[in-house]
């Protein structure tokens, strides 16, 4: 009942009015606020609190695992690429043994490598050897017809032919005499002295001549000097090459056939006649 404008109470009654108004909408806002969390609402709000929670870290789960699975590798995808990485020598392996034809060369240590070849136009060469490390050094003729394997563990110098069927000939020169009458073999000479150069890069000039270098002919400890050398296959003779010496050498092939000779920064040329020209 609304009070009359003409009472002597009315600004009393409005006042008080708005007063209780006021009271009301407080009480109504606190009741608000607490009652969820009183009485049955209490278990309606934490529930509701945890539904979107897990909603929230449910979508971003899907987010993280579709980010995760567009930037990682599948399994096989891993593997297919640990393989390829870890397999650098064995699919070279893999290749010589299936795809490339070579003959077995048993080392002095027991080991066994391939001399690899391969038949082109009805034209077969060697290529190469397998596997090949620092325990190696070879060189194939200009033909392709030969190729000669040093085994540096023994200093042995192995040779074969394309058309030997995989006959293996030891080339190495054995033994020295000395003008004095001396012999020094190989054998064991390194054996007393394993730092010592016997035969080292042994290089075609032609099909038929190879050079090497060797600390033959002396034999003194205390001294490094290093000389030429050069082995005829056909007549099977190792050929002292004079005027040719010096702490460094070494080979570089040319396109006129010769042997470039590089001896502690000299230049000389060497002919297959065992000519020297500087």
């Amino acid at each position: 009942m609304k009070p009359s404008i003409f009472s002597s109470d009315y600004n009393k009654i409005i006042k008080k009015r708005k007063r209780i108004r006021r009271i009301i909408i407080f009480i109504i806002v606190l009741i608000i606020v607490i009652l969820p969390f009183s009485g049955k609402m209490r278990n309606v709000a934490p529930k509701s609190i945890s539904k979107m929670y897990n909603h929230f870290t449910s979508n971003l789960k899907k987010k993280n695992k579709k980010i995760h699975t567009s930037t990682t590798p599948k399994p096989t995808d891993v593997k297919k690429e640990t393989d390829l990485n870890s397999n650098t020598s064995d699919s070279q392996s893999s290749a010589v043994s299936n795809s490339t034809a070579g003959y077995d060369v048993q080392l002095s240590n027991g080991n066994k490598i391939k001399a690899l070849y391969e038949e082109k136009d009805n034209v077969t060469k060697f290529t190469g050897i397998y596997p090949q490390d620092s325990s190696q050094y070879f060189d194939i003729s200009p033909s392709g017809n030969s190729i000669v394997i040093l085994d540096k563990s023994s200093q042995h110098v192995l040779l074969l032919n394309i058309n030997s069927n995989g006959v293996v000939q030891d080339i190495t020169k054995k033994q020295y005499v000395s003008s004095g009458g001396t012999t020094f073999t190989e054998d064991s000479y390194l054996g007393e002295n394993p730092s010592y150069i016997w035969t080292d890069i042994p290089t075609f000039i032609d099909d038929i001549h190879i050079a090497y270098i060797s600390q033959v002919p002396e034999f003194y400890v205390d001294k490094t000097t290093k000389y030429v050398w050069m082995y005829n296959i056909d007549s099977k003779d190792d050929i002292y090459i004079q005027n040719i010496s010096g702490q460094s050498i070494k080979f570089q092939k040319t396109n006129s056939g010769d042997l470039q000779v590089n001896v502690d920064g000299n230049i000389n040329i060497l002919g297959a006649d065992g000519t020297i020209k500087q």
